[in-house]
């Protein structure tokens, strides 16, 4: 089983599961995102990721594209582009 991981999610060496022997392998898909704070796994196995800044970003083939039309998004407080989530027709 392969998991998809994108760089500074999670602290490799410190996550538990990760300590224990087990059948999968970790993948990087990414490593130059600013704050990732929640994805959304589309049918063509492509990643739409926010960041808490305000920016809509499209993870395909290894390449990240800026998701254009979004409003301006200020990130204060407890405030940004936080959790993104799939409509179930889409």
């Amino acid at each position: 089983m392969e998991i998809p991981l994108l760089n500074h999610i999670m602290n490799y060496s410190f996550h538990p599961i990760l300590q224990k022997n087990a059948d999968f392998k970790i993948v990087q898909l990414a490593d130059s995102l600013n704050r990732p704070w929640s994805f959304a796994f589309l049918p063509d196995n492509s990643v739409l990721i926010t960041e808490r800044r305000g920016k809509l970003l499209h993870l395909k083939n290894g390449r990240i594209n800026l998701v254009k039309g979004l409003p301006e998004i200020p990130a204060k407080g407890q405030g940004g582009l936080l959790d993104i989530v799939l409509h179930p027709d889409f």
